[in-house]
């Protein structure tokens, strides 16, 4: 079930599947231009894209095991970061980093922490306002009611597990859906993305508003914003 992934370890038995060059060059590109390689690379990357499509995550984990040789690999949104290839037998690098992953906090090792597991009682009804089938998980994500505001009110909203998707790894990721509102007992729709981080760039929340103010017609209303 890759939405309760934590980390993936892909396993292959000759060098020549590795997706990396073991001692890249200067000028030379860090992934393996054999077919193998490729073929990898492309299956570790599915896994990523999957795992981050199939929860609410930052980044994730993922190992790469060749022969003897083992490679740590992080991925979010902007790409990968991949360690040098070491030899597992005799380097503690992959015994220290399951030992560290299993007393990091759940931010640390990617969970996005502001989304939670629903109540029984708000997942029931939740699935039962949106038209749900009794088997979809439900999730819990607290938004403040005003970003402005140093202590603000939260706005708390039951969503439904996501499903994931043939997305390329890298990029906004936008996925929107219907949620239920409990506290005001109403519908409203949800929508999650890796926004542009630019100083001269506004976000969407703020756009939304400023349209707003002017009068600008057959724009949505956002009720809140935030950023995790």
């Amino acid at each position: 079930n890759i939405s309760k992934f934590e980390v993936n370890i892909k396993f292959k038995w000759n060098d020549i599947h590795d997706a990396f060059c073991k001692y890249p060059g200067v000028d030379q590109s860090v992934v393996s231009q054999t077919d193998k390689g490729f073929d990898t690379l492309g299956q570790i990357t599915s896994y990523a894209v999957a795992q981050l499509g199939a929860q609410y995550r930052n980044h994730v984990f993922s190992i790469l095991i060749i022969s003897n040789r083992a490679r740590i690999i992080r991925w979010d949104r902007e790409g990968a970061i991949i360690t040098n290839t070491f030899d597992y037998y005799y380097k503690l690098h992959l015994t220290n980093f399951f030992y560290h992953f299993a007393q990091a906090s759940h931010a640390l090792y990617g969970i996005d922490t502001s989304v939670t597991p629903a109540s029984n009682e708000d997942a029931a009804l939740t699935r039962m306002v949106l038209k749900l089938t009794t088997t979809m998980r439900m999730l819990k994500v607290a938004v403040p009611q005003d970003p402005a505001i140093e202590d603000p009110d939260w706005l708390t909203l039951i969503i439904p597990q996501p499903v994931a998707k043939g997305f390329p790894l890298v990029g906004c990721w936008t996925r929107t859906c219907p949620v239920f509102d409990n506290l005001n007992n109403r519908v409203v729709m949800f929508k999650d993305s890796w926004c542009v981080s630019l100083k001269d760039v506004l976000p969407e929340g703020e756009t939304y508003k400023l349209l707003k103010s002017h009068n600008v017609r057959n724009v949505a209303t956002c009720i809140t914003f935030h950023d995790v």
